[in-house]
């Protein structure tokens, strides 16, 4: 067996042990390869992000955007149309001015300046990074890598295409925007996916994801159980028609009961607060009537003496 095909084969495996959730057998299979393919930085990448180990992640990632992106002046001539390549354009105009553009010595920002040329890997790269970075609480450039993803979605499919990517791209994008305290951001990135996902016959199950995020974004932190209400229980059917065993059906369920407590609790305590004001406001009158009464007793005493 030639070292690319164990290469491949190691590859494989790795990828079963990262689907199983056993990222750190996945890393260690994938680090025995001696001649890394840009994949094998990807999956490396990908296995690490899940490991938290978010240093040793961007540095993968970065190699595999890296080796992509000098690949991208050996595409063809003629895209599947057969019109001449953007892509090939875009790569000897690069190649022109900056050939030696070397990714992983730019700090983030840098990197998204040089980052002209596109292809379907790149975009991969830079969404990769920018769940790295959201995920390592580096909101302002996850958020920029995301944008970023955008526009290359955008040079590939056309100026507000309709396609899965995108709207994946904004349900993360708006996920980040929660996470950073930015919620009106990530409500409109919610329902700019929603647009995306009901235009597309297979996004079912995309269409209740962001309903569950925005579920969770309005009772956690919007403070609004009605509208969170509405939203999980669109997921709740979407996912409930899909597959009753859904594996995300026990959660928005338990999210549904905590909304139906947190009310009753309300209204126990609006309950409550009715009768102890009224129980209060009689004591307060007790308790200051029996102060003037001790205070007039007291200063008639007083004056006797």
């Amino acid at each position: 067996m030639t070292d690319e095909k164990i290469a491949d084969e190691r590859k494989r495996q790795a990828d079963c042990y990262h689907r199983l959730g056993e990222y750190n057998t996945a890393v260690n299979i994938l680090t025995t390869i001696q001649d890394k393919s840009s994949h094998v930085h990807y999956a490396l990448g990908q296995s690490y992000t899940e490991l938290s180990r978010y240093e040793e992640a961007e540095k993968h990632l970065v190699q595999f955007l890296q080796m992509e992106y000098n690949e991208l002046a050996e595409v063809a001539d003629t895209d599947y149309y057969g019109n001449p390549s953007k892509l090939q354009t875009n790569a000897e105009q690069n190649k022109e001015t900056d050939n030696s553009i070397n990714l992983e010595v730019l700090s983030p920002e840098e990197r998204l300046h040089v980052i002209r040329n596109v292809s379907q890997l790149v975009a991969a790269g830079l969404v990769s990074l920018a769940d790295v970075y959201s995920r390592w609480k580096k909101y302002s450039q996850a958020a920029a890598y995301y944008k970023k993803t955008l526009q290359c979605i955008n040079e590939l499919y056309g100026e507000g295409a309709v396609v899965v990517e995108a709207g994946g791209v904004l349900n993360n994008l708006g996920i980040n925007y929660r996470m950073s305290g930015e919620y009106e951001a990530a409500v409109e990135c919610y329902n700019q996916a929603l647009a995306i996902y009901k235009q597309l016959q297979q996004c079912t199950l995309d269409i209740a994801y962001t309903l569950e995020n925005l579920g969770i974004l309005y009772q956690d932190y919007l403070k609004d159980n009605k509208k969170a209400e509405a939203y999980y229980r669109q997921a709740l059917d979407i996912y409930t028609r899909h597959d009753p065993q859904h594996r995300y059906i026990s959660g928005i369920q338990r999210r549904l009961s905590k909304i139906s407590s947190d009310v009753h609790q309300q209204s126990a305590s609006d309950t409550t607060a009715v009768v102890t004001s009224s129980t209060s406001q009689t004591r307060t009158t007790q308790i200051t009537s029996h102060q003037l009464r001790q205070t007039t007793s007291r200063k008639h005493r007083c004056v006797i003496s």
